[in-house]
């Protein structure tokens, strides 16, 4: 993963239970959001829950092997 990759995105969902495993080989900087701040933020943002919900669908069809166009679909209106 590069600079600027969100990880953990899904499990903070709403019915999007989660796991995973990331291991750093450099120094890292991260940044850790609850749940419960990132459905605040998303509840004050409509902007934000928008890019949530759509990047849901963008894993949630790259997991069961679809794959679609992820710039497509993560992009704002």
């Amino acid at each position: 993963v590069g600079a600027g990759t969100v990880l953990g995105e899904m499990s903070a969902l709403p019915e999007n239970p989660a796991t995973g495993d990331v291991v750093a080989h450099t120094s890292v900087v991260t940044l850790f959001l609850s749940s419960k701040t990132t459905n605040h933020l998303a509840t004050r943002f409509p902007e934000l829950r928008a890019r949530l919900d759509k990047w849901s669908v963008c894993r949630r069809a790259w997991h069961s092997g679809l794959r679609p166009d992820a710039p497509m679909l993560l992009s704002l209106p």
